[in-house]
């Protein structure tokens, strides 16, 4: 059953040029994943190197992580 993900970076929803792919915004502003199958989401997509924290939170039984991938692109945008 599909569900959402709340996803924050710093204590605060993602901003546009920060988001990946995957990324919706609900009519509260929140920044959000909608999962309906089980893949890779692409989350969050940063400019600059740097230290962050990243929450996910969701209010589904379904829930769960399996696995996250990080990369850097040297070769600019």
């Amino acid at each position: 059953e599909p569900f959402e993900v709340v996803i924050e970076v710093d204590e605060r929803p993602l901003e546009s040029n920060e988001a990946g792919g995957d990324i919706a915004w609900d009519d509260e502003g929140r920044s959000i994943i909608r999962v309906v199958e089980a893949r890779e989401y692409r989350i969050v997509e940063l400019d600059e190197f740097g230290e962050h924290e990243l929450k996910l939170r969701s209010n589904s039984p379904n829930f769960a992580i399996f696995a996250f991938t990080f990369g850097i692109n040297t070769q600019g945008a």
